[in-house]
């Protein structure tokens, strides 16, 4: 059974808005990964991470995954690319593998909703929203799938469970403004 691609980058991130410290990026102007072949607006106020912090937290180094955090905040973001094992996946047998691999986790059961049709850039998509508890603390998340040129392609918002529908209208704006680049 091959692992699904957003499970590392969720959980990453829920470890990442947990975090209290660490040196970051203002993000000020669009975020481009010419590697991933995607490109963004991230809100104004969140702060980068660096990829030493990204690669520290993933275990390996990943350049086509870039993740902020809101400042003084749990509230963070993932937006990524990865390489799908089968160029005919669509974004529906991501998005069920992803949910089924989650859903049978026994350390934190996470609860989802059901997937909604919209798009990201100019690619049909899948969103869901998700909550878990992750050491006594509850988390809202949202997390937007889209497959484009053989490539899954993610944007995962994690907040706690009593700021996350304000952390999901931030996430729109990153939404509203990602572009696939090729």
């Amino acid at each position: 059974m091959r692992k699904p691609i957003w499970l590392t980058a969720m959980m990453l991130f829920v470890m990442l808005g947990m975090l209290s410290g660490g040196q970051t990026i203002r993000a000020a102007d669009p975020y481009t990964d010419p590697d991933g072949h995607f490109s963004f607006t991230p809100p104004g106020n969140y702060q980068q991470f660096t990829t030493q912090q990204v690669s520290d937290m993933f275990g390996v180094h990943s350049q086509n995954i870039v993740a902020y955090r809101a400042p003084f905040s749990t509230t963070n973001v993932s937006v990524g690319a990865v390489m799908l094992p089968d160029p005919n996946e669509t974004v529906d047998d991501a998005v069920m593998a992803e949910r089924d691999f989650l859903g049978s986790l026994d350390s934190f059961p996470i609860a989802f909703d059901d997937a909604q049709e919209t798009m990201l850039g100019s690619e049909p998509a899948r969103s869901f929203e998700y909550a878990l508890s992750l050491n006594g603390v509850d988390l809202r998340g949202k997390q937007f799938v889209a497959v484009h040129n053989g490539a899954a392609y993610f944007i995962t918002f994690t907040s706690l469970a009593a700021s996350a529908d304000r952390s999901f209208e931030e996430m729109q704006g990153i939404v509203d403004t990602f572009m696939f680049l090729d």
